[in-house]
């Protein structure tokens, strides 16, 4: 229904000139937005991307590890954020040029979260992996752990060391706060260690394989 402004409003508009098109334009209601709903996984999508690009892992896995962070939505949502991940991941794979190295110069060291399981006495207890790798033969150590403290990740490396029967001169981290404070510092209790054994010390770019 138009009211006599609108009205008025119209002819004014015809006698300037403009088309009927252009009257539309000019006084036609404006399109209603429907707000945007947040999804329950938008605080959880920064994680998913992080632990798919460095292991691939399923939906499901995916959904185990982040229920444990308070996630209540379905695995479905995870699925549909996942597909819109792996092209680019493809893209990246494309992109990146495989770094070989020679026996005995480096290892790649992470944690991986593994999920909670019950204890003996009934309480729930988290489930860390300690992986090294040896780059040149993907010689590989695990170790299991109920946490990610500084001395569990010194005693880690200890064991891989006494496993492998020696150490490589350098080791690769991804960017843990173990290892690395921020871009600018690494951590000193680290650095410590690693120059007792006379290693050095690398991490590697963010999200760069």
């Amino acid at each position: 229904m138009l009211y006599s402004e609108d009205w008025m409003d119209i002819k004014l508009l015809q006698k300037q000139g403009h088309s009927i098109r252009s009257i539309a334009q000019l006084t036609g209601p404006q399109p209603f937005h429907k707000p945007k709903r947040k999804s329950l996984l938008d605080d959880f999508k920064s994680y998913i991307e992080k632990r798919f690009q460095e292991c691939a892992l399923s939906p499901v896995r995916l959904l185990e590890e982040i229920r444990s962070q308070g996630y209540t939505g379905s695995v479905d949502s995870i699925r549909r954020f996942l597909r819109t991940l792996r092209p680019l991941a493809r893209a990246v794979q494309k992109a990146t040029v495989r770094f070989e190295t020679p026996p005995g110069f480096q290892a790649q060291c992470d944690w991986s979260y593994c999920g909670r399981f019950s204890g003996p006495a009934g309480n729930i207890i988290p489930l860390y992996c300690f992986v090294m790798v040896l780059s040149f033969s993907r010689y590989l150590f695990i170790e299991l752990t109920t946490s990610m403290t500084m001395p569990v990740f010194i005693k880690c490396h200890l064991d891989a060391f006494s496993y492998f029967g020696g150490w490589t001169e350098t080791i690769l981290y991804d960017s843990l706060k173990q290892v690395r404070l921020n871009r600018s510092e690494f951590n000193p209790l680290m650095v410590d260690f690693t120059s007792h054994y006379g290693l050095t010390l690398k991490t590697h770019k963010p999200r760069r394989p």
